[in-house]
């Protein structure tokens, strides 16, 4: 279906423990607060489409999450990050990260085959994709097209898999 969202938080909000939900084929158009916010584990976004973007993310994951998966979507025109992924506490200084991130549980998080365009407004400093506190995301075979900053941003991460991406247009609103 198509949907379209005013105002207001999210179109959807999944609660921890609303584990194993899947949108297929869904298109979300919004205007104001982000498209998807998972606390929860195993989501799974395929096959869809996520626009207009005035929110944190079109799929925002704040807190914690295990195996999520986007891929073969279309995310575009998003005021901060299409995908944001935080999968572990955060730490309290940079001299833990060795043992602290290493001793998380791996997110699995997979970010494969979508085309992210458009994203980033000038006076935003994003990236299509964000990820954070994060053990063992992989992210692949994704396109990036026309962003007004950095096209994937990782903090506090270890074995994260970058690969097989094309960049176009990327940092064009960058000084």
């Amino acid at each position: 279906g198509d949907y379209w969202i005013n105002d207001g938080d999210a179109f959807a909000t999944l609660e921890k423990g609303a584990d194993y939900i899947s949108f297929v084929g869904f298109d979300l158009n919004t205007t104001s607060g982000s498209g998807i916010i998972v606390y929860a584990d195993h989501f799974t976004f395929d096959l869809g489409k996520i626009y207009n973007i005035g929110g944190k993310a079109a799929i925002h994951c704040p807190n914690y999450v295990r195996n999520l998966t986007v891929k073969n979507s279309e995310i575009f025109n998003c005021v901060d990050s299409c995908v944001l992924v935080n999968s572990n506490e955060p730490i309290d200084s940079w001299a833990q990260i060795p043992e602290h991130v290493a001793a998380k549980i791996p997110g699995n998080n997979v970010i494969e085959n979508n085309y992210f365009h458009d994203f980033t407004l000038p006076d935003y400093f994003s990236s299509a994709i964000s990820v954070t506190n994060d053990v063992g995301t992989r992210i692949a075979h994704n396109y990036f097209y026309q962003g007004g900053h950095g096209a994937i941003r990782y903090n506090c991460c270890i074995d994260i898999v970058i690969e097989y991406n094309v960049f176009d247009e990327i940092m064009t609103k960058t000084q």
